[in-house]
């Protein structure tokens, strides 16, 4: 392992990612997803970001910092102050506040600011904000992810939340988004492709990336976000009160309402939306959720359960895929090393590590075989999923087709 640490700081990020993608390319080529496309045509790809470390302390590469609860001005940051160049006259005027505690920025501010001239002040102040006090660093990615309704959450491209040396605004999801959406059509350029991601995402800017990249989209659109559409789509609900739907089970009573041709900042929307009745056995409620979301595909009567269906996918990149690879054996959140560059590799590996794990245990075989075989048996089906041939266990033919379903 300490060969590979070794090769992995050196190596290009890029090379692994691209093998990631080439795999990703055979599997389409191959109609791996075929059969599970939203309304027959578009690839579902759930775009989502995780926090993979936090340190107490500013670390190489990647991070991002918050302040969480309160302010305060420790050794810490004064040895900090110190090696950036403040004067020893400000150090020692800091050091008489030393372990005081603000709550929220603006009081840490008028207090402080009052130590310093109105230049000195323009060079202070974001340094005295980020470094004092309670302050976590965070590692964050942004992941792309090809998702299923049979359960697949394949990495199809990764966005680094980075901030390099000094800088005057923090990085963030959305401006990765940008990035790695830009990285997806230039490596998928003919994929059909529908974005599903949570209540981050309606915004003006994500809407025109996808217009300009001719991509389609599901939103989730949360209480209170955009509330010029809101306005709107509270409107047009009474003026068109047939828009509704209602289906029910002996276990569930769902209620879809949908509304179109909104808009918003230029852009022509539809919105749908599903209040879930879970029932008891004696058909009492017992839980009721509700689903919200704003589309360019109209949304009509023949559609509207398929577009929330579509729209709830996105959960699979947290659960199929976050929560996965930081639960179940992947160890995700482990700091495998203290080396940016590999760290970035080996991640690349986690995600290649995870596609051939889902190709196996997703596979039609293995969920009939699954408690009935030996290890044994299922490493020969994954050999037989990485088409590896001339390799005899048994007299049998090594090779078989993977189906899924």
């Amino acid at each position: 392992m300490d060969t590979v640490e070794q090769v992995f700081r050196k190596l290009p990020a890029a090379c692994l990612e691209q093998l990631k993608s080439r795999l990703i390319h055979h599997l389409l080529l191959k109609k791996v997803f075929h059969p599970f496309r939203a309304f027959g045509q578009y690839h579902q790809v759930a775009f989502d970001a995780t926090e993979v470390h936090s340190y107490k302390k500013e670390h190489e590469g990647t991070y991002k910092t918050s302040n969480k609860g309160y302010f305060c001005i420790t050794s810490e940051t004064l040895e900090i102050l110190a090696k950036k160049g403040m004067s020893s006259s400000l150090l020692v005027a800091l050091t008489d506040l030393e372990g005081v505690k603000w709550k929220g920025k603006e009081n840490f501010f008028q207090e402080v600011s009052s130590l310093f001239s109105e230049e000195e002040w323009k060079i202070w102040k974001e340094p005295l904000r980020k470094y004092s006090g309670n302050t976590t660093w965070h590692l964050y990615v942004l992941e792309a992810k090809l998702v299923t309704k049979n359960g697949f959450a394949v990495s199809i491209a990764t966005e680094w939340i980075e901030n390099g040396g000094e800088y005057e605004k923090q990085d963030c999801e959305s401006k990765a988004f940008l990035r790695i959406s830009q990285k997806i059509k230039s490596e998928f350029p003919r994929l059909p492709l529908l974005v599903i991601a949570d209540g981050l995402y309606p915004n003006d800017t994500v809407l025109t990336q996808c217009r300009k990249l001719e991509w389609s989209f599901i939103l989730v659109l949360k209480d209170g976000n955009l509330k010029s559409l809101w306005e709107e789509i509270n409107a047009l609900r009474q003026i068109e009160p047939e828009k509704k739907l209602q289906k029910t089970s002996m276990k569930k009573v769902q209620h879809y309402r949908w509304v179109c041709d909104l808009e918003y900042q230029k852009h022509k929307i539809s919105y749908g939306e599903c209040v879930e009745i879970i029932l008891k056995e004696n058909f009492d409620a017992e839980k009721k959720v509700k689903f919200a979301y704003i589309s360019n595909i109209p949304a009509t009567k023949d559609n509207i359960e398929r577009l929330i269906e579509v729209g709830r996918q996105r959960q699979k990149i947290e659960n199929q895929g976050f929560k996965t690879q930081k639960v179940n054996g992947f160890h995700l959140e482990h700091k495998i090393s203290r080396n940016e560059l590999a760290f970035k590799n080996w991640y690349q590996c986690l995600q290649i590590a995870h596609l051939l794990y889902q190709l196996l245990s997703l596979s039609k075989h293995v969920r009939e075989w699954k408690g009935e075989t030996t290890l044994l048996f299922l490493w020969k089906c994954l050999f037989a999923a990485l088409l590896l041939e001339k390799i005899e266990f048994t007299s049998e033919n090594n090779k078989r087709q993977f189906r899924y379903q």
